[in-house]
């Protein structure tokens, strides 16, 4: 049966990496399973998927959704309902197949701010450069949401040159997600939060090129979550 997904809500980066990763668990070798279904990105791209670290990209989800034998609303609603907006551009017919029912649609994505660029310091804090410099297209509701460019290659592969990652300051953070932390001193750095406990916070390093971190809690002045990254093309002016 076709079913017209125009009101289907659409979920959060984070809701799509954890049906991805449900829909994932029955396979053993996720490595094969990238490789022999030609992943974009390979591996590495299909952990940062399930992750929520990187949003799924319409070719990657035609291909999951194919190797998977679910429907492309099954693996995100919003690529589907993307694929079902061609047809009225097009002119040409709609095959796009959904088991989904139709559901509040989900609040347009807004424009958050860039304040600057960041790049990792040899010492494994940030270098700031602190220029506000337009804004890019994002799907949050914080409405202290801002993003930071990132320059070099210090944190890639996660991140690469040129991206946009944008904070959601308003929104508590988590163990397990990337985070820029504050400290008192004016010190920035940008990491994965591994715990918190008691008096103290451990940071464990972005590309694992440091030791994991741990700084007593009256030193930082906060903690702000990580909601995803987006390229360079998503700036606008």
């Amino acid at each position: 049966m076709t079913i017209s997904i125009a009101n289907m809500k659409e979920w959060t980066q984070e809701e799509e990496a954890a049906n991805l990763k449900r829909l994932l668990s029955s396979v053993d070798n996720k490595a094969q399973f990238a490789k022999d279904n030609n992943v974009p990105g390979g591996a590495s791209m299909l952990s940062q998927h399930q992750s929520g670290h990187r949003p799924i990209g319409l070719e990657a989800g035609l291909i999951y959704a194919k190797a998977l034998g679910v429907s492309l609303a099954e693996i995100s609603p919003r690529l589907a309902k993307m694929v079902e907006d061609v047809p009225k551009l097009t002119g040409t017919p709609n095959l796009i197949q959904s088991n989904v029912e139709p559901a509040l649609e989900l609040k347009k994505s807004r424009r958050v701010p860039i304040t600057g660029s960041v790049r990792g310091g040899d010492d494994g804090y940030l270098v700031q450069d602190v220029v506000p410099d337009g804004w890019v297209e994002y799907w949050t509701g914080d409405p202290n949401a801002y993003a930071l460019r990132i320059r070099g290659d210090s944190m890639h592969p996660r991140y690469r040159a040129g991206e946009f990652v944008v904070v959601t300051p308003s929104i508590e953070a988590q163990p397990g997600r990337d985070v820029v932390v504050k400290l008192h001193d004016g010190k920035c750095l940008l990491k994965e939060l591994n715990w918190i406990r008691g008096d103290e916070i451990q940071l464990l390093s972005i590309n694992n090129g440091y030791a994991p971190t741990t700084i007593p809690k009256e030193e930082v002045e906060c903690i702000c979550r990580v909601a995803g990254s987006v390229g360079p093309d998503s700036m606008v002016f």
